[in-house]
């Protein structure tokens, strides 16, 4: 079994490895693919139709500058293991 401590710092090392990998694979999407490959377009016209009918015309280009916020949550629940000889 591992401390407190130890699990709390381990979560947010966790959090934010996949925060940076998460940012540049969503980067990396919007300025080498150009494509709207996890469904933002979708979502925003699902939320707000109106709002969607604004942007849909130059999405291509409003989808390559937008600010995306990642905000993953580890939490460890078990930390007991087997060690094998």
């Amino acid at each position: 079994m591992m401390d407190e401590k130890y699990i709390t710092k381990l979560e947010s090392q966790a959090q934010d490895k996949i925060k940076s990998e998460a940012m540049r694979v969503i980067k990396a999407v919007q300025t080498q693919y150009d494509s709207d490959i996890f469904g933002f377009g979708n979502m925003i016209y699902k939320k707000d139709p109106r709002l969607w009918d604004k942007l849909e015309p130059q999405w291509d280009k409003t989808f390559q500058s937008l600010s995306i916020e990642v905000k993953p949550k580890v939490n460890i629940l078990n930390s007991a293991y087997l060690k094998s000889n």
